[in-house]
C-alpha cells in the first residue's frame, strides 16, 4: 500500500516517542533481561509476559499455526517454547545483545541457534508470503514507522495466513481513575464535543475533581519502569484496531486480552491477592469484552486477504 507519512501509527494514540537508537539502548541493557521473565513462574501471579504467552498458545491451537515466524523475538523465549512444542520457529530481533542470548538458549536446549538471528522488522529480509503465521508481540507500540512494519508482516505472510499482534489498549486509561482518564477525555472524548475552549477546560477540571488522584501516576526518579515510559509507546483501540489495519490486506478475527486488572490500579495497595485474582480472571476471560477495559494491553489476530479460509 501507499506509504502516508504522516500516518506512520496507523491509528494509535501517541503516549510518549523517542529515537529508534533509545529503544534499542533500552533493549540492549535494561530490558536485556526480557527472557528471565518467562523463567520459573508464579503460578498464582505470573508475569504478564507468561500470560500473554498463553494467550499465543491458545491461539496458535485454535488456528493449526505452523511455519511460524516470530518478528521482534527478543532473547527468543516464545521460539524456544514453540519449537518444544513441534512446530516449525524461527525469528528475528533487532537487538543483538537480545540475539545472542537467544542463541544462546536454543542452543542450551538443543535447538539451531540460526532460528534467532538480527533483522529489522520495518525491513525484513523473508521472501513474499513465506511464512504461514506471523507473532509480533510487545514490538509494534514501540515502533516510530508502524504502517512499515505492518506492511512488511503482512508481505511476508501467505494468503490466507494468520498474523497475530499485540498492542497496548487506549481503553484501559477509562479503568484507571487517575491522570490517564483525565488525559483520555481530553485527547479522545472532548474533542468531539462542541464546546468553546472555557467550556472544555471547566469540564476538565470537573473530570478532575471526580477522581481521588487525577495527578497519579507521577514518575517517580526509582521507578524500575521509568526507562521503559520514556520509550516511543502507542495506545491502539480495541474498538478500532480492525478498521485501522484493514487497508493493509487483512480481515480481523477475535482480539485476546491478558493481565486483567480486578479493579482499577490505584486500589492495589488494599488487596494483598490483586494479582492472583487477576491471573484466575485470565484463565477463563483471554476473550471476553471485560479486558477491553481490564487489560492494559490486547492481542488482535487477522487473516491475510486471499488464499483459503
Amino acid at each position: 500500500m501507499e506509504i502516508d507519512e504522516q500516518a506512520g501509527f496507523v491509528g494509535g494514540t501517541v503516549v510518549s516517542r523517542s529515537s529508534l537508537e533509545e529503544v534499542r539502548k533500552f533493549y540492549n541493557t535494561v530490558g536485556a533481561d526480557w527472557g528471565n521473565r518467562y523463567q520459573a513462574p508464579d503460578e498464582k501471579a505470573p508475569d504478564p509476559a507468561v500470560l500473554r504467552l498463553r494467550v499465543v498458545i491458545k491461539l496458535i491451537e485454535r488456528y493449526g499455526c505452523d511455519n511460524i515466524f516470530d518478528a521482534g523475538c527478543g532473547d527468543a523465549p516464545v521460539v524456544a517454547e514453540l519449537l518444544r512444542r513441534g512446530k516449525t520457529v524461527r525469528g528475528v530481533d533487532f537487538s543483538e545483545v537480545l540475539v545472542n542470548r537467544g542463541k544462546s538458549l536454543l542452543e542450551k536446549q538443543g535447538f539451531d541457534p540460526r532460528l534467532c538471528e538480527v533483522g529489522d522488522v520495518t525491513n525484513l529480509a523473508e521472501p513474499d508470503g513465506a511464512h504461514d503465521t506471523v507473532l509480533c508481540l510487545g514490538v509494534l507500540p514501540h515502533i516510530d514507522r508502524m504502517d512499515r512494519a505492518v506492511g512488511e508482516l503482512v508481505r511476508i505472510t501467505r494468503p490466507g495466513g494468520i498474523l497475530i499482534l499485540s498492542f497496548r489498549n487506549d481503553l484501559f486509561d477509562l479503568f484507571t481513575f487517575n491522570r490517564f482518564t483525565v488525559e483520555f477525555f481530553a485527547d479522545r472524548l472532548l474533542p468531539a464535543v462542541p464546546f468553546t475552549p472555557e467550556e472544555r477546560d471547566r469540564a476538565l477540571r470537573g473530570i478532575a475533581g471526580l477522581l481521588a488522584f487525577p495527578d497519579r501516576p507521577g514518575e517517580s526518579p526509582d521507578s524500575p519502569h521509568r526507562e521503559f515510559y520514556r520509550l516511543t509507546r502507542i495506545n491502539h483501540n480495541p474498538l478500532t484496531i480492525a478498521a485501522d489495519l484493514e487497508p493493509f490486506g487483512m480481515t480481523h478475527l477475535v482480539n485476546g486480552y491478558y493481565k486483567f486488572h480486578p479493579l482499577p490500579p490505584l486500589l492495589q495497595e488494599q488487596f494483598p491477592n490483586f494479582s492472583e485474582i487477576g491471573a484466575r480472571m485470565d484463565e477463563t476471560l483471554s476473550f471476553s469484552w471485560l479486558g477491553m477495559f481490564m487489560c492494559s494491553t490486547f492481542i488482535a489476530v487477522f487473516r491475510k486477504n486471499g488464499g483459503c479460509r
